[in-house]
Formats: C-alpha cells, sequence, structure tokens
C-alpha cells in the first residue's frame, strides 16, 4: 500500500497527514481517522477576516489563500470548508510564530492556552512554500521590518 503524505512518528503511533485527512497509524494494521486539526477560540470572524487580509497583503500567507479555510482552522467559523487545506506560510518560522502569540496572545497571557500546544496544532496546520509541515523553531526574537509590522498591525485589532 502506498500512503502519499507528511509523517509524523510518535513511536507508538505515526500521523499521516495527506492535505485533506489525518490519519491515526496504531501498531502495523489499525488506521484512525482524525478530524483536521483546529486552534482554539480566540479572535471573532471579522478580526480573523482582517487579520488574514492583512498577511496575504504583507506576503506572510499565499494570496490565494481561502478565507474559509484560514478562518475555520483558526477558529474564527464554525463553517467548515469542504475541502480542509493547511496554510502555507511564506515567512521564517520565527515570524509565524510571532504571529501565533500575537493572534493568542489573551490565551497565552490567561494561560488558558500555552506556546506548547500552539506549537503543537502549528505542524498540522501550517506548511511551508515546499509543501513541509512546519516545526517551530526555539523563540529567537530578530529585529524586522515584517516583525515590526505584525506587533504594529496586532495592536490596531
Amino acid at each position: 500500500m502506498e500512503v502519499k503524505g507528511n509523517f509524523i512518528n510518535y513511536g507508538n503511533y505515526v500521523d499521516v497527514h495527506d492535505n485533506e485527512n489525518v490519519y491515526l497509524t496504531v501498531g502495523e494494521d489499525v488506521k484512525v481517522k482524525k478530524q483536521p486539526s483546529r486552534f482554539p477560540a480566540c479572535r471573532n470572524y471579522t478580526q480573523g477576516v482582517a487579520i488574514l487580509e492583512h498577511l496575504k497583503e504583507k506576503g506572510f500567507v499565499e494570496k490565494n489563500t481561502e478565507p474559509k479555510n484560514f478562518l475555520w482552522q483558526m477558529e474564527c467559523t464554525e463553517e467548515r470548508p469542504d475541502k480542509v487545506k493547511p496554510i502555507v506560510w511564506l515567512k521564517t518560522k520565527q515570524l509565524l510564530r510571532e504571529m501565533l502569540e500575537q493572534w493568542f496572545g489573551r490565551l497565552l497571557q490567561e494561560q488558558s492556552l500555552n506556546k506548547v500546544k500552539i506549537e503543537s496544532l502549528c505542524s498540522q496546520i501550517f506548511i511551508d512554500k515546499q509543501g513541509n509541515m512546519i516545526h517551530l523553531s526555539k523563540n529567537k526574537p530578530y529585529p524586522s521590518a515584517d516583525s515590526d509590522d505584525l506587533k504594529d498591525f496586532f495592536a490596531t485589532i
């Protein structure tokens, strides 16, 4: 059997992402379909649309990123797209980390969400421009115009 997709080995099971579905393979024969991952709710629909448009305009995500898909995965809407696709992130992993920390700032501050959970979900939701799952690296703030842009924009939302 040929399986196409991205694999994450967790010891006793393997996550297989085929960009539409996520499967857990337990042992050698058992394959269980999981629902696609979503971040926890933090922003409303209007905020999500504004953030997506800004991310597109500034080249953080592809210009053809489908709003319905993005907003569902970021849990700004309950309207699930017909086909859930990973979000293509075009900038550095550090900028993705900064964007997510800005997005979920309130939840992080309240401690109802932690950075480990964000990192875990990120690898299931975002891919790079080569189609690889993104695993966030350690936080290494690096001054840049893009970093400043994210901070300034999220301050207005």
